[in-house]
């Protein structure tokens, strides 16, 4: 199914459609693929959310190409230095933006 004017749909006209080509939902989101990127989008009618992480956006782009390297501070916080590279677990609620520079580090 192609999800690209879906994305922009509210999450209940989402879920309809979700409805008509699965017979039923029974799940209160699902992961959406559009124009804009992946989005996990909530059903609720009380708290219609859609939720999208985008690394290939202006800010990350320039954070990744120009962003001091390996002598930012969060690559300082977390002991990244020439030839070290410590294992790191991201447990922020970011999205994975801080995940994205270290990944980009080495």
């Amino acid at each position: 199914m192609d999800g690209s004017t879906l994305a922009a749909s509210k999450p209940k006209s989402i879920q309809r459609l979700l409805e008509q080509e699965l017979g039923s939902v029974a799940n209160e989101c699902a992961f959406v693929l559009g124009k804009a990127g992946l989005q996990l989008v909530s059903f609720d009618p009380n708290n219609a959310v859609a939720i999208a992480a985008n690394f290939h956006g202006a800010t990350t782009t320039y954070r990744r190409l120009k962003g001091g390297g390996k002598g930012q501070t969060i690559a300082k916080a977390v002991g990244i230095r020439a030839g070290v590279t410590p294992r790191i677990l991201d447990a922020t609620a970011g999205l994975g933006g801080d995940s994205f520079v270290f990944a980009s580090l080495g």
